[in-house]
């Protein structure tokens, strides 16, 4: 093979792995980015970057954005196991979709043409998922998380929850029994082992506080705006190439130089795109949700990823990535970059309580009721209209419903 068909070859390849390499550092946090940086320079010579020092601030959990640290506790898990870094990617990108409460919000088809995967590596991420604490994540309902917890209780739990659900949902004993050929005496034992499940895979509930460094800035200068990205989370390596020249007489080492040159070069155009990718993500997030930044934090408007990767000609996993890991300090606190989506339908009327904030409503009132008395739908529209929110009964049921919560009168004990 000739130096320059190999040369070409190898460029060839380099493109290719650093088009892949570009996606999977869009995602990077600042401390994955710095450490991965790290690891290039000591391979590479041609490369020089700084350790930039990192202003950290301990975020309570109330104060976060809609992001919580348990994606990276999962990854942590499987560290030093043998997964591919696709496999891991899209773990993280089926995490990241999870709902506030931990259960999947796709079917497994919509996410592998969501995530352009096949059923097969979804299953596979998503069993890797389940594998990990807190257990089950990734349950499509609550029906399969109950018969996840059940695992470790005696056979006729699982079996009651597995075949006869709707029927001990709705508690019609006597059909269960007849149907099951369980006695009533074994239906109610199976109901109080079912009252001390959790009903939710993930809760904000004894996650202390987590260190973060703001990866950008947004502040009010003489009334205006003012975005600065910090150099820890997006930073710029330089190269040298002085002393290539001093390599010429040994042709096998200029070759590897150059070889080195080239990537350089290529790592830090990846990096730079990184860096205008973020800036133009917050500049668009910015001018979308002005109000929050300039006058209150309960001011967001309806602003989806699919809505800022079309104004920007990027993909909606582009823009996923790009936001993954990253916290915006502004002047009302630090917040998840995440945090600034949200879409119309999260929002009820006029009020101003989100969709997510009122489930959480809900489920506190629900978690907290006398199980012997339990809350009513029409119980938490009242509670709701003392603190001002016009809510329906209805829309209390449909929430209630989507959170896999029963009626009152399913949730009584007898």
């Amino acid at each position: 093979m000739s130096l320059k068909l190999e040369t070409t070859l190898k460029q060839k390849m380099i493109i290719s792995q650093t088009m892949v390499q570009s996606l999977d550092i869009l995602s990077y946090s600042a401390e994955e980015i710095q450490s991965w940086l790290k690891e290039q320079e000591e391979k590479n010579p041609c490369l020089k970057f700084e350790n930039y020092r990192r202003d950290v601030i301990t975020l309570d959990k109330d104060i976060r954005g809609n992001e919580d640290n348990f994606i990276q506790e999962v990854m942590e898990q499987l560290l030093g196991s043998n997964i591919s870094k696709r496999t891991l990617e899209l773990v993280k990108l089926i995490l990241a979709d999870l709902s506030d409460t931990g259960f999947l919000t796709q079917s497994r088809e919509e996410m592998s043409a969501c995530f352009r995967s096949t059923i097969k590596e979804v299953n596979e991420a998503i069993a890797l998922i389940q594998s990990c604490e807190p257990k089950g994540m990734a349950c499509k309902n609550l029906q399969e998380f109950l018969v996840l917890q059940a695992d470790k209780m005696p056979i006729f739990v699982k079996d009651i929850l597995s075949n006869y659900y709707n029927l001990f949902l709705h508690q019609k004993w006597g059909h269960l029994s007849k149907e099951s050929g369980y006695s009533l005496e074994k239906i109610k034992e199976t109901a109080g082992y079912i009252s001390k499940m959790k009903t939710r895979p993930l809760s904000r509930e004894g996650s202390g506080p987590i260190n973060v460094a703001a990866d950008i800035t947004v502040e009010i200068c003489h009334g205006e705006l003012e975005i600065t990205l910090h150099p820890h989370a997006f930073p710029q390596t330089a190269y040298d190439f002085g002393f290539v020249n001093a390599w010429n007489a040994d042709k096998k080492a200029t070759r590897f130089l150059r070889s080195q040159m080239l990537e350089a070069k290529m790592l830090a155009e990846q990096l730079q795109l990184r860096r205008e990718t973020a800036h133009r993500i917050i500049e668009k997030i910015v001018d979308r949700q002005e109000r929050f930044f300039m006058e209150e934090p309960n001011q967001l408007k309806s602003l989806t990823m699919t809505d800022l990767a079309n104004e920007l000609n990027l993909s909606v996993s582009t823009v996923s990535r790009a936001v993954q890991s990253k916290y915006v300090e502004t002047p009302h606190g630090l917040f998840s970059m995440r945090h600034f989506f949200a879409n119309s339908n999260n929002f009820l009327d006029e009020s101003k309580m989100t969709k997510n904030q009122l489930k959480n409503f809900i489920y506190i009132a629900i978690k907290n009721e006398d199980k012997k008395k339990p809350v009513s739908d029409q119980k938490i529209v009242e509670r709701l209209h003392e603190k001002g929110i016009d809510v329906s009964r209805r829309v209390i049921a449909k929430y209630r419903d989507q959170m896999n919560l029963p009626a009152s009168y399913n949730r009584k004990i007898w």
